[in-house]
C-alpha cells in the first residue's frame, strides 16, 4: 500500500510522494526516533492524530489547532453558595466539581446552562487563591450565563469537620435499626455523610 493512498484513508489529502511539502502550521512530534527533521521536539501529544509524512510516522498534536481556547475555558465566573440561613459564599472562581445525585458534574465558564438536584458530597470550588471545599447535602446547583447558584440545605467548610464530627455521625449510623425501608434509607444516607466528610478532610 503506498504513502498516497494511507493518507487518503485518513482524509488528510497529503501525499508522501514528490513534490512540495504541504505547510502545516501545527506543532509536530516524533513518534519514535529522534526529531521529526524540521525541528520539532521528540514528544508524545494528546488528543493526537497518527499521519506518515515522507515515510516517517508522524503524530500532530490537534490541541494546537485550538491555541485560544484554553484561555477561554480558564476565564473566571461569579459563584454563589446559599443555605437557608445565610449566604456562604459569594466569590469569583475559574472552575468547581459538583455532587449531583446521581455523581460529579464539572463545571467552567461558557457551559450550557444547567439545572442538577444535589447529593451529599464535597463540593470543590477552584479559586484563583486556591481550592474552597465544602460538605453540601440536598438542594440544587444551578448555571446561567457566567454565574453559578448553589442552594443547599447545609454548607459546612471542610476546615471545619473533625474527626469527633465523624464519629459522631458514626455513632448515628450504629444506632438505626431494623431491615425497613425507612431504616435502610436512613442508613445510607448517614453513610453517604460519612464518606463526604472523610472526603472533605482527606
Amino acid at each position: 500500500m503506498s504513502n498516497r493512498k494511507r493518507f487518503g484513508e485518513r482524509g488528510t489529502g497529503f501525499s508522501a510522494g514528490s513534490g512540495p511539502k504541504p505547510a502545516i502550521p501545527f506543532q509536530l512530534a516524533a513518534q519514535k526516533g529522534g526529531a521529526t527533521g524540521n525541528g520539532c521536539p521528540k514528544t508524545l501529544m494528546l488528543p493526537a492524530s497518527m499521519v506518515v509524512l515522507n515515510g516517517h510516522a508522524i503524530t500532530i498534536n490537534m490541541l494546537s489547532l485550538f491555541p485560544f481556547s484554553g484561555a477561554r475555558m480558564a476565564s473566571s465566573f461569579k459563584a454563589s453558595l446559599i443555605t437557608p440561613e445565610a449566604i456562604v459564599l459569594e466569590t469569583s472562581i475559574e472552575s468547581a466539581q459538583v455532587p449531583a445525585f446521581d455523581g460529579l458534574v464539572g463545571i467552567m465558564n461558557h457551559r450550557a446552562p444547567l439545572l442538577a438536584r444535589l447529593g451529599t458530597g464535597v463540593l470543590k470550588l477552584e479559586t484563583t487563591g486556591g481550592t474552597q471545599r465544602f460538605l453540601v447535602s440536598g438542594g440544587y446547583a444551578q448555571m446561567k450565563g457566567e454565574e453559578l447558584t448553589i442552594l443547599t440545605t447545609e454548607a459546612i467548610p471542610a476546615k471545619q469537620i473533625t474527626q469527633d464530627m465523624i464519629t459522631a455521625e458514626q455513632k448515628k449510623l450504629d444506632a438505626v435499626q431494623g431491615s425497613e425501608k425507612v431504616a435502610l434509607e436512613k442508613r445510607v444516607a448517614i453513610q453517604a455523610r460519612i464518606t463526604a466528610m472523610r472526603s472533605a478532610i482527606a
